[in-house]
Formats: C-alpha cells, structure tokens, sequence
C-alpha cells in the first residue's frame, strides 16, 4: 500500500513541478515579448470595452504586464480613468474617437474582410 501512495504522491510533485515550470515560461514571456503582453493586455481589457484605447498605447512589455494585473483588480471606469491618465502623460489625445478604430464588422460591411482572407489563405 505504501508503495503506491508515494508513486500517486510522486507523480503528483511532478506534475505540480511541470505546471509551475510552465507558468514561469509564460509568464517571463509575457514580461519580454511586446506583441505577446499587448496581445493579452487587449484580450483582458475586451470584455470592458477598453481594447480600443489600449491598442494606441506604446508602453513597454513589462508596464503592459502590471495594467493586465492591474485590470483584475479595479473596476471598468477605474481602468478606463487609468488609460486615460497614460495617453494624457504621454502625451496623446484624451480619448480616442471610435471612428479611428477600424473593426471587423467595418471591414465586413466594406467587403474587405473576404479580400484579407483570400490573401491570407494565398
């Protein structure tokens, strides 16, 4: 019985060992790489309806990294009153309007959408 407790017990360390040296990759990627921590950054800040203001920051991986952690833990007009501090310290436009940002269903009713999935399949 002793035999096959420790062998649960063991595999269990390693795959605890292997998750966590999973996470670490991820996670030293996500502070090093700039199109990975904006991509996650736009992908936290969708569902507020903020991506649009974050796609127009120019921020460094690891600034990108502490507003993704910081938008888990305010408040969607907390984070909003955020970006807009950012773009007014560096200098941008205090809110951006929505027609500059180009959407899908912009590119749908244009028809371009089908046009950019020919040229990506050739």
């Amino acid at each position: 019985f002793n035999q096959y407790f420790f062998l649960i017990l063991w595999c269990w360390w390693i795959f605890l060992l292997s998750v966590s040296i999973l996470c670490l990759i991820y996670r030293a990627a996500q502070m090093t790489i700039p199109s990975l921590s904006q991509a996650i950054l736009l992908f936290k800040l969708t569902p507020l309806g903020l991506d649009y203001k974050a796609s127009k920051l120019n921020l460094k991986p690891a600034d990108m990294f502490m507003l993704g952690r910081l938008v888990h833990n305010v408040k969607g007009s907390v984070m909003e009153e955020v970006l807009d501090e950012i773009m007014r310290k560096a200098g941008g436009k205090k809110d951006l309007e929505l027609d500059e940002v180009v959407t899908k269903q912009d590119l749908e009713k244009d028809g371009l959408m089908n046009q950019m999935d020919e040229f990506v399949e050739s």
